[in-house]
């Protein structure tokens, strides 16, 4: 799990499905890419669990983007929120990397709206084969629709936070 930066500086977080004897013997050259490699289960266990990582980001992302937006619309500058969220009791690895492309939710794409939407659709599909609710996902995933109806799917996933700003009402409205 983890981004192509994340990869070139060798810190993913591996999962890893199928045989356990296999993985042992692989997990020194996935240990180049990644700082922690976890087997996670029989073939397709990894996919299934990076389904669910990637709600929780796609979620924790939509989180941001309107606690943010909430922020800036109630006078505080973008830039006082993101420092402020990166250093309280939310603070984590994920808010401090995402901490610019809130800034520029329209810069270059660590990982696009589309492609995220894509994993939402797969979790939800999941989900509902396995008959488990996800009420947070689908409603995430609307929002994922509003960015690529906007024109936003190939961007960053960060995207989200200019929905956020474009549903709101501003104090000219």
């Amino acid at each position: 799990s983890g981004s192509t930066a994340l990869a070139e500086a060798g810190t993913l977080s591996i999962m890893v499905g199928g045989d356990e004897a296999v993985h042992e013997r692989v997990r020194d050259v996935l240990l180049a890419m990644g700082s922690k490699t976890t087997h996670v289960g029989p073939n397709g266990a990894a996919a299934s669990m990076k389904l669910a990582v990637n709600i929780v980001i796609g979620v924790t992302m939509q989180v941001l983007a309107e606690s943010v937006i909430l922020a800036e619309q109630s006078g505080i500058s973008r830039e006082i929120a993101i420092e402020v969220l990166s250093n309280s009791a939310v603070a984590s690895p994920f808010v401090k990397y995402k901490a610019a492309q809130l800034l520029e939710p329209l810069g270059p794409a660590a990982f696009t709206t589309a492609l995220m939407q894509k994993d939402f659709t797969l979790a939800l599909d999941m989900a509902r084969d396995v008959g488990v609710p996800l009420p947070t996902t689908a409603a995430a995933n609307e929002i994922l629709t509003m960015a690529r109806g906007l024109g936003w799917g190939d961007h960053d996933f960060a995207a989200v936070t200019n929905v956020i700003e474009h549903l709101s009402v501003t104090a000219d409205d």
